[in-house]
């Protein structure tokens, strides 16, 4: 997913008392109109935390309305979209809009195999401790390059969470270029357990970073081993899909480290 296209949040105009309600009884007449969603949607939307929105639209990159299972389809090509949701949680609406950038792009200058990853400055993680070239040499350290709303980033959460604990010999980090609110909030609600550096907008903008997820493998001298852009999407109901090409992180770590020299991955 490219970070060009967050998901962005519009909050409702304050409307007149009475225009805000003939507007909420069109809605509940609206909604009442609706099919119930299958177990697929509601997995989804589950997965963008819209579970407490009375109603939830679908619209292509005219406006126009579509259903649910278009989205479905147009996610996997690299569609984006952004939500725009109504404050007082009556609606959500999902637009598509124009292509992330591959996930096979090359890696920039900055992310190229064999190459010493440029150190960060100035850094802390969430919890206060400084994260700087002590803490990406020594020892092999993967490195996840994240935003809080992207479905793909979300979808890698339980892998990390394992890795990290099967390899405690490693350095496991997520960087994010998310304010120190938003990284909290989504430790807390998605059960992130690595330590997190927010507010990271210039370091990765140094790093030449534009899709997200990246995963960053570093070796012990804090050269680069491998890159991997894009990710999975979360599957129907909610749980983790697969990745393109089937090979998960803990399979791509230890495949990187194997390979006589490693390389840049798509």
């Amino acid at each position: 997913m490219n970070r060009i296209a967050p998901l962005s949040i519009v909050l409702a105009a304050c409307l007149p008392a009475g225009a805000a309600s003939a507007q909420q009884a069109a809605q509940a007449g609206h909604a009442a109109a609706q099919p119930a969603p299958s177990a697929e949607e509601l997995g989804f939307r589950h997965q963008l935390m819209l579970d407490d929105y009375a109603r939830v639209e679908y619209r292509d990159e005219a406006g126009n309305a579509i259903g649910f299972e278009d989205v479905l389809r147009a996610i996997p090509t690299g569609k984006s979209f952004s939500i725009e949701k109504d404050g007082d949680h009556s609606l959500a609406t999902i637009k598509l809009g124009g292509k992330h950038a591959a996930a096979e792009e090359p890696a920039p200058r900055a992310l190229q195999a064999g190459q010493p990853l440029p150190v960060p400055e100035g850094l802390r993680t969430l919890d206060g401790h400084a994260f700087g070239s002590a803490e990406l040499h020594g020892r092999r350290t993967l490195l996840s390059l994240y935003f809080a709303e992207c479905l793909p980033c979300i979808a890698e959460v339980p892998e990390l969470n394992d890795l990290a604990a099967e390899h405690p010999e490693m350095g496991v980090y997520a960087l994010t270029f998310d304010d120190a609110a938003t990284a909290k909030a989504f430790v807390a609600q998605r059960g992130l357990r690595l330590p997190v550096v927010a507010d990271a907008q210039a370091y990765l903008d140094a790093l030449g970073v534009q899709t997200y997820p990246t995963l960053v493998l570093l070796d012990e001298a804090g050269r680069i081993a491998a890159v991997r852009h894009g990710g999975k999407m979360p599957a129907p109901g909610g749980q983790a899909g697969d990745d393109a090409d089937g090979e998960g992180i803990a399979a791509w770590v230890a495949t990187s480290f194997a390979a006589p020299q490693a390389a840049v991955a798509p």
